[in-house]
């Protein structure tokens, strides 16, 4: 396995990204050594210089640890395999991330819709709660949340409410309820307040989900732009049923 010198990107931090996602994968687990320096720069064909610089920045991102005499290993508590939320029950997984992502209120308040939130929500020019929530796992940020609401929705809940209770549990309180919702998945990249508030680097591919949200009486109560690093964060989508049997495949 060879490093491309071509790139433009410096050779050790090639060879971190690659042993990081080796790591991260499970590809070499935790607890278990990494390949000997000597086997390392045979591998990718550099200097023992270029793989030590590659294994720091692992210690340093807390993925790897030194054994004096025994090697390098794979930390035992190296970071956690990326939270996993079932895209084909996306209501009942806003709840199981709740449960294991704390969230910090970064902005609140209310704003004049923009013309995009007005499409969203089905509103005017009129004012709208706008709030963007950072969502951590373990001091680790996993997720950036900006959300819109109408206004008399909004007012029936504070900051402090939002940052100790996930959204929809307080539009249930205010006595809407999600019934259906439409979303999509893209890409994106970080710019600068985003990849500093996720801890990555300005212009990092982020997931990018946009959702509208509707109550029981089929009215706009939320409009969701969702960011994170793929590294932390996957949708993971059940494919099943009927319609994907074999035997309902037929040749053009």
């Amino acid at each position: 396995m060879k490093v491309e010198r071509r790139l433009g990107t410096p050779l050790h931090h090639q060879i971190y990204l690659i042993l990081r996602e080796a790591i991260l994968s499970g590809r070499h687990p935790a607890g278990e050594p990494l390949p000997p320096e000597e086997a390392l720069t045979r591998m990718f064909d550099v200097s023992r210089i270029t793989v030590r610089r590659a294994l720091e920045s692992l210690d340093r991102a807390d993925l790897i640890e030194r054994r004096q005499g025994r090697g390098t290993y794979v930390r035992a508590d190296a970071l956690p395999a990326p939270l996993r939320m079932p895209i084909t029950s996306v209501f009942k997984s806003m709840e199981a991330f709740g449960k294991h992502t704390e969230a910090r209120v970064i902005e609140f308040g209310y704003e004049t819709a923009s013309p995009q939130v007005q499409e969203m929500l089905g509103v005017g020019a009129v004012p709208v709660q706008r709030a963007v929530r950072v969502r951590f796992r373990k001091d680790r940020p996993i997720a950036h949340l900006t959300t819109w609401v109408p206004e008399e929705v909004g007012r029936s809940f504070t900051e402090g409410d939002l940052a100790t209770l996930p959204l929809y549990r307080l539009m249930r309180r205010a006595g809407r309820f999600y019934a259906r919702g439409d979303q999509s998945i893209s890409a994106t990249l970080a710019d600068p307040i985003v990849a500093k508030r996720l801890d990555t680097k300005v212009g990092s591919p982020l997931i990018e989900l946009r959702r509208q949200v509707f109550d029981q009486e089929d009215r706009a109560v939320e409009y969701l732009e969702f960011l994170a690093s793929p590294e932390n964060f996957q949708f993971r989508m059940s494919l099943d049923g009927p319609d994907l049997s074999p035997a309902e495949v037929q040749p053009e």
